[in-house]
């Protein structure tokens, strides 16, 4: 015999209220030196963040007695693991690093001692040396970014055998090296580059002409794939080469700091300030606890908490250290557009199985940090029902944020960059009167930022089954 029975009951909602919290504010940053073992004293090692595993991937640089490291660390934002690779690249100082979001690995090339011409892989658990049918000729001391927007490495500059500085532009795709015939800034080595989200294209600045001269330039350039262009800001770092640069937000620019200025042979002076690049422009970034002045070390950004890192380096002509420094940027509570609810939808007269299911897009104010399930918390509530996930629940992968089991009733919840899909079974609906409200709140100790939905249940009925 077949019967009806009250099935999927809808949930028309409509936005009936909307607003966010927790707005930047400007405050002085915070260095903190972290004590903890790591890796060994060192000049020129390099260091780039993997998003994908959560860690900072830090390879080589060159002891005080004169020993070219061939070891791979990793940190977590709290320890270093040193990881025991079953190939090992020769041991180097003055390569580049850079990650590619797109095929997940760590991509290497170059170095010292001599004039390397090497390329490496590295995936999170071992090194592979990369054939390449076009090899860019031995360097040092050059600079590289990941283009996410081309999916390719930009190479520009170095020092090549002889000597000599070059200002060739080179880029990387996974299968080969491709010179890119483009004028641009001048021979040098000992720039910094990277990303910027504001920019859309690659950010350069600084380096050095001469062959015992590490630092004499202060100039400012952007590379958007087919063009350099020289941007003249207002203000700016002093001149200086053997420095750090990490691109951070959109909202928060790209950061340098440090370096080192003149020549090793009269003078020996090594920078220890703090510069940012947004809006056009340079603006000396305030923060307190600083690390003491010092070139030729490893630094990178961790977007996940926020925090770059900063590793070993030289103080003094005969000093080299083996310092970890972090630098939290506070986050302000995710701050939110516009939202677009693509479906409600409540489950009732399901034995085991009430609840409700709902997708809402959105789209973040442009200031905003973003969402960091790392660090901030979700508080769902439906009707009477209220839950809160904890920060650092959600598993990330690629952009894309998953709930994993032993949160019940919320079967399945999902965060991307513009997305929200979520999933709650197993609750009693019998109560819920018209209107009935959805709030999605995301925060942290800045404050939160709300998703609320408000409309009333339609009654309805859908065939049952047997």
């Amino acid at each position: 015999m077949h019967h009806r029975r009250r099935g999927t009951t809808a949930l028309s909602f409509w936005v009936a209220l909307f607003w966010s919290f927790g707005a930047t504010c400007a405050q002085e940053l915070r260095w903190e030196q972290l004590t903890i073992s790591g890796p060994p004293a060192s000049v020129a090692p390099k260091s780039v963040f993997d998003p994908l595993r959560g860690v900072h991937v830090l390879f080589g640089g060159t002891t005080p007695s004169g020993r070219h490291l061939s070891d791979t660390w990793e940190f977590d934002g709290e320890s270093w693991t040193r990881i025991a690779t079953s190939t090992v690249p020769p041991g180097r100082r003055g390569h580049v690093m850079a990650f590619d979001r797109a095929r997940g690995v760590v991509v290497m090339f170059g170095g010292g001692p001599g004039y390397l011409s090497d390329t490496w892989e590295y995936d999170g658990s071992d090194w592979t040396r990369i054939a390449t049918p076009t090899v860019p000729p031995g360097n040092w001391q050059q600079a590289m970014a990941y283009d996410p927007i081309r999916e390719v490495m930009v190479m520009f500059g170095g020092q090549v055998s002889g000597g000599r500085n070059t200002n060739a532009t080179w880029e990387y795709d996974g299968f080969d090296w491709r010179p890119v015939a483009v004028s641009g800034p001048q021979a040098r080595k000992g720039p910094a580059m990277a990303w910027s989200e504001e920019l859309g294209g690659v950010l350069l600045f600084g380096g050095a002409t001469g062959f015992d001269v590490f630092g004499d330039l202060n100039d400012t350039w952007k590379f958007d794939g087919r063009n350099w262009t020289r941007i003249r800001p207002s203000l700016g770092p002093s001149i200086r080469g053997e420095h750090g640069m990490v691109g951070l937000s959109r909202a928060d620019g790209v950061l340098l700091f440090g370096g080192f200025q003149g020549d090793r042979l009269t003078t020996f002076r090594v920078l220890g300030d703090l510069w940012r690049f947004r809006q056009g422009t340079w603006e000396p970034v305030a923060s307190s606890n600083l690390p003491s002045p010092r070139n030729l070390f490893a630094m990178s950004f961790d977007p996940l908490r926020k925090q770059v890192l900063v590793h070993g380096g030289r103080v003094t002509r005969t000093q080299y250290v083996d310092e970890t420094w972090v630098l939290n940027f506070p986050r302000s509570a995710s701050e939110f557009a516009s939202l677009s609810p693509r479906f409600v939808r409540a489950r009732l007269g399901e034995p085991g199985g009430e609840g409700f299911r709902a997708a809402i897009a959105f789209e973040l104010d442009p200031g905003s940090d973003g969402i960091d399930p790392a660090r901030e918390s979700i508080v769902i509530a439906f009707g009477p029902f209220e839950t809160e996930i904890p920060a650092g629940s959600l598993d990330c992968v690629e952009g894309s944020c998953r709930l994993g089991p032993g949160y019940e009733p919320v079967r399945e919840l999902v965060v991307t960059e513009s997305e929200l899909l979520l999933d709650v079974q197993g609750l009693d609906l019998s109560g819920l009167a018209n209107p009935v409200s959805l709030a999605v709140a995301i925060g942290n100790d800045s404050g939160s930022a709300t998703l609320r939905l408000s409309g009333s249940l339609v009654a309805g009925e859908t065939p049952g089954v047997q």
